[in-house]
């Protein structure tokens, strides 16, 4: 996901102040967004083996129905296109395990 800071109003970042665990002070800043899935992915680009899809859009997090929206950033989708052999993705289960003999067990 990308997120375009400085489209941020800096007025709605929120201050939350907490303790933790070992009992100090910790300050989180907090931007409220939105992410809304597209209709359908968009194709943005490709490389050996790779490509990548616009899945979503991320808006600003309104105080009101009418309220308009301010578009922040996208989400993406990366998907691999390297074809793997079967034999490749298939993994023995007893692979790295010796046979016990029940015999050299001291107890």
């Amino acid at each position: 996901m990308t997120l375009e800071v400085n489209k941020f109003n800096k007025s709605k970042i929120v201050e939350r102040k907490f303790k933790n665990q070992a009992g100090e002070e910790v300050v989180n800043k907090e931007y409220k967004v939105e992410v809304v899935p597209l209709k359908e992915e968009k194709f943005v680009t490709q490389g050996e083996g790779w490509k990548l899809f616009k899945t979503h859009f991320v808006i600003e997090k309104k105080a009101n129905k009418d309220d308009a929206d301010v578009y922040v950033g996208n989400g993406f989708r990366f998907e691999n296109t390297r074809e793997e052999s079967q034999e490749s993705r298939q993994v023995d289960k007893n692979e790295g395990v010796d046979e016990i003999n029940s015999d050299d067990i001291p107890f």
